[in-house]
């Protein structure tokens, strides 16, 4: 990946974690990973944000946040080029947890940062989404 969105909800998960995303994009530039970070204020800007990263053809948009960001950020990104990774920034984070990432907790929040650094070395994988009334999911 040269370049990544890195999408951060801050109403996911704890307040805390805010510094642990700042500190996992500088950690993933220091890789040389082009990064475009942005903190929506709304789901709605999040959906826009990730509409933008496909037509900016990035490599992929890493959301920050939980299962109901990742899932919003997935049915955006359905069928374009463009990767999902997610960094556990949530509360349950069931999707982390299903592809064995490092969960932050109050006493390792640090492992946001490697969770982000993990992605850059993990071979990219098809998931299927599911629809109901019209609209795309993801569940683990």
């Amino acid at each position: 990946m040269q370049h990544v969105w890195l999408l951060h909800n801050p109403r996911a998960g704890r307040p805390a974690y805010a510094k642990y995303v700042e500190r996992a994009a500088e950690a993933l530039a220091r890789r040389g990973v082009a990064v475009t970070f942005h903190r929506p204020a709304s789901i709605d800007e999040l959906r826009q944000l990730a509409r933008e990263a496909v037509s900016a053809r990035a490599d992929a948009v890493l959301v920050a946040g939980g299962d109901g960001s990742l899932g919003t950020v997935a049915a955006e990104l359905a069928g374009s080029a463009t990767a999902l990774g997610f960094i556990p920034a949530g509360t349950a984070n069931v999707w982390a947890r299903e592809l064995n990432l490092p969960m932050p907790t109050w006493l390792k929040p640090q492992a946001i940062e490697r969770a982000a650094l993990q992605l850059l070395e993990a071979a990219p994988r098809l998931a299927d989404l599911g629809r109901c009334n019209g609209r795309l999911f993801l569940l683990w």
